[in-house]
């Protein structure tokens, strides 16, 4: 069962407008209830400073892990051209037909 888009576009206006009107009660001349911090008690911190090295620690990890896999499929399967190999089918799986066979 779709959404017919007519009725769609009209319950998003409708929404849209009630948030406004909603938002038009609440009283903004009051005092802010947390006060606004100086730019010398702003910082980041330690926690943000390690999550930061463990980040750049797993991104090093994956390349290293991703250099490691090419490698051994460079050394498996050595330097072959990408036509080649989509024409011989794998000697491993003799039962197995490359999609150009008919069958017969």
């Amino acid at each position: 069962m779709a959404l017919d888009p007519v009725i769609a576009h009209g319950l998003l206006t409708l929404l849209a407008q009630t948030s406004v009107d909603v938002l038009a009660w609440v009283p903004m001349d009051q005092a802010q209830l947390d006060p606004v911090p100086e730019d010398t008690e702003v910082k980041a911190g330690w926690t943000a400073l390690l999550l930061w090295i463990g980040m750049a620690v797993a991104v090093v990890a994956l390349a290293f892990s991703l250099v490691h896999r090419l490698r051994n499929a460079r050394d498996h399967y050595g330097d072959v051209d990408a036509d080649k190999v989509a024409e011989e089918p794998d000697p491993r799986f003799p039962d197995r037909r490359s999609e150009g066979d008919s069958g017969s």
